[in-house]
């Protein structure tokens, strides 16, 4: 590992610490310190797909940017299987949120062990492969469910850590180059 450096970035600045390679997480993996968040209500919205039938609850989570986590596994969710959601499709959240929202759908795949799968449509731009504040608003959903705070989530993009305490969360995952851009 190396010396934490800082990063700015819209949501303020980050502290990252180079971890180097961690099995199960890939090679180049970085921590990150993603700060304070907020929390609403659990299970205070309802989460629905306009052309899917069927209904989950969500939580809302404030990272510094809006999101709405909602658990399949619960009793009253109705949606299809994390893999079959069409998320191409905007998911519904009432009552609306002002700022709009990016929209987490989770699995959990092995509660004692902190496993779970997410997927997430983000507000402006459809499904992503992966996203930082949402795999953090998604753990500190799982563990106002659970009293588990440590989860490895599964997203379309890879295989990320998210450690909750109380007053922040850290996000820990492989960093990769994906593209060398120059601007003529």
């Amino acid at each position: 590992g190396g010396k934490p450096f800082h990063l700015g970035t819209r949501a303020g600045v980050k502290i990252l610490t180079s971890l180097g390679d961690v099995p199960g997480l890939g090679k180049d993996v970085f921590q990150v310190e993603m700060g304070a968040w907020k929390r609403g209500d659990v299970d205070g919205y309802e989460v629905t797909i306009p052309g899917t039938s069927g209904s989950a609850r969500g939580t809302f989570v404030d990272m510094g940017n809006p999101h709405v986590v909602a658990v399949l596994e619960d009793a009253f969710a109705s949606l299809p299987n994390v893999e079959d959601l069409d998320l191409v499709t905007k998911p519904v959240v009432a009552p609306e949120i002002p700022s709009d929202q990016n929209v987490e759908f989770v699995r959990i795949d092995a509660q004692s062990e902190g496993d779970a799968t997410m997927r997430v449509n983000e507000r402006g731009c459809g499904e992503t492969l992966s996203c930082g504040t949402g795999l953090c608003a998604t753990a500190i959903t799982l563990r106002a469910k659970t009293g588990i705070d440590h989860w490895t989530i599964t997203v379309r993009g890879g295989t990320l850590r998210v450690d909750v305490t109380d007053s922040d969360v850290k996000l820990t995952g492989a960093a990769t180059l994906v593209a060398d851009i120059d601007l003529l």
